[in-house]
């Protein structure tokens, strides 16, 4: 069984965070891949796709592993509206 994506996409952040235990390093930056697939008719709205979550697991896996700096992974389910497509 197949999923159909509108559009997909990946961006990267660096963020702070809080932590409720001491970290051993403060320098530590969380370096986050946040992961977009998206399922629309004439882009006004969108509707996030409901992904597998075996897939997810792979994608997030390969992610962390093949991507220098990355140490976090999440899916972004939010719809448009009030979201846009493009993080901006």
């Amino acid at each position: 069984m197949g999923i159909s994506v509108a559009r997909a996409a990946a961006r990267a952040e660096q963020n702070r965070h809080v932590v409720t235990k001491p970290i051993v390093d403060p320098e530590i930056r969380i370096t986050v891949a946040a992961l977009r697939f998206v399922e629309s008719t004439g882009f006004m709205t969108a509707d996030w796709v409901r992904v597998d979550y075996e897939l997810l697991g792979r994608i997030s896996t390969r992610v962390m592993n093949e991507v220098a700096g990355i140490n976090r992974v999440v899916y972004d389910i939010s719809s448009k509206p009030p979201a846009t497509i493009e993080w901006e």
